[in-house]
């Protein structure tokens, strides 16, 4: 008897969880403040995701430079986090939409992807910067915060709602609504840093031979290493100049090597 009279209980128990699901679903929690209820319709709004742990997306707002009277800690290790999942789900992407490209193409769209000024312009677009606490003496206009900030959130969102969650966010808004493939397809590279990042990948050692030509007291010429063997060759009229050219030959000679025949 005194299990019977339980269920009806039980079952509007059940019924008010389900109501109580739908609506912190579709309404902003009454429990959060005003500034927690902004964030929350800010990703509501431009990731389609409702906040389940409101803590994670304050940290990932926490620059380094704010300070607080408890102590909170900072984004960093969520921007390490989210670092790791936005370039993993970029490859995954890149390497389903473009059967045809070689791994040094593949590379070198997925850098232009990941690259700190995208990061920052899609940060920007996104309206990012305006939930960034930070000493207000630091400017960071002119620095990398935002971008670092957006791997903070990936981070912050993969932990909340999972890898898949994630991947979609990563390919339905920051790939698709703020990022031009072809625009960047053809856009001008940091040719060292690909081949870094190559280098890195393969477990290999790179390094650059620069100096300045004989006879010449402007231009200099690099030779790229590549396990101690010579991969690639640039001039330019500074060592930085030199050196970009030296990588961009060796990620052309990498690419024809990787093509089939």
């Amino acid at each position: 008897m005194d299990s019977e009279a339980t269920t009806p209980q039980s079952s509007s128990v059940a019924s008010n969880s389900e109501v109580f699901l739908i609506l912190n679903r579709f309404f902003r929690p009454p429990w959060l403040d005003s500034k927690e209820g902004d964030l929350y319709d800010f990703f509501k709004k431009k990731f389609g995701i409702r906040i389940g742990t409101i803590e994670l997306y304050k940290e990932a707002f926490r620059h380094k430079s704010f300070s607080s009277p408890t102590n909170l800690g900072n984004n960093e290790r969520l921007e390490f986090l989210g670092d790791a999942i936005l370039s993993s789900c970029v490859s995954v992407i890149l390497y389903t939409k473009y059967p045809e490209k070689t791994e040094g193409e593949l590379t070198k769209l997925r850098s232009r992807i990941v690259n700190r000024k995208h990061l920052n312009q899609i940060a920007k677009e996104l309206g990012l910067i305006k939930f960034i606490k930070h000493d207000e003496r630091f400017n960071i206009g002119q620095t990398s915060v935002a971008g670092n900030t957006l791997e903070a959130v990936l981070g912050a969102i993969y932990l909340d709602h999972g890898y898949e969650k994630t991947e979609t966010i990563i390919k339905e808004v920051i790939l698709h609504n703020y990022s031009d493939l072809k625009k960047l397809e053809k856009t001008d590279e940091n040719f060292k840093s690909i081949l870094l990042e190559w280098s890195q990948s393969k477990g290999v050692s790179l390094s650059f031979d620069t100096k300045l030509k004989e006879n010449s007291k402007k231009l200099f010429s690099s030779r790229v290493m590549i396990d101690n063997g010579e991969q690639g060759f640039g001039e330019g009229r500074s060592k930085k100049e030199a050196e970009q050219n030296a990588a961009k030959e060796a990620l052309s000679l990498i690419n024809k090597e990787a093509k089939p025949s």
